[in-house]
């Protein structure tokens, strides 16, 4: 295992699981802001293929991006069940709250560090699994951990932020 995949492994702690298409994935409970549902969400114009739209929470506008979309999961999102992880996504130019469209959100973890395998590969991209913090296992049940910060593209950052300024502007 390289030192760049080591440092990509996730840590023990607390995640929050939530299903795409029939499988977990989780994230670390720490990024979490809030959880809501995705009614009030709206398109926006000229936004990358990954984004569902934009939500308003507390005065805010919060990109979303829909994980199916991003990583290429087929079928649509189950309506009424749809929910909207808001995650801290921390980049070169700070740090930015961004909505993550799911299928359901289920429970949440605790995984010991022997719990946790590291990424499958070495992927050299975002389309090659740079995305994967770790596979976390709970009986029969494993878990896709996603590193948010690796989630979009250096562009993506830049489009949802440019996205959320202008929203913010209506």
């Amino acid at each position: 295992m390289s030192a760049a995949t080591l440092a990509r492994t996730a840590q023990a702690g607390k995640y929050l699981a939530f299903e795409l298409a029939r499988e977990l994935y989780g994230v670390e409970i720490l990024r979490v802001q809030e959880i809501t549902t995705a009614a009030g969400m709206r398109p926006v114009p000229g936004q990358p293929a990954c984004a569902a739209g934009v939500i308003r929470l507390r005065g805010r506008t919060i990109p979303v991006v829909s994980l199916r979309r991003r990583l290429g999961l087929s079928g649509p999102t189950p309506p009424g069940r749809a929910c909207v992880v808001v995650v801290d996504v921390v980049s070169g130019t700070g740090v930015l709250a961004v909505g993550l469209l799911v299928d359901a959100v289920t429970e949440v973890c605790s995984f010991e560090a022997g719990a946790i395998d590291g990424p499958p590969g070495q992927g050299g991209g975002i389309e090659e699994g740079d995305w994967i913090a770790g596979i976390a296992r709970a009986g029969d049940t494993s878990v896709c951990l996603i590193e948010v910060d690796r989630l979009l593209t250096r562009r993506e950052r830049k489009q949802v932020a440019l996205i959320a300024g202008s929203a913010q502007a209506d």
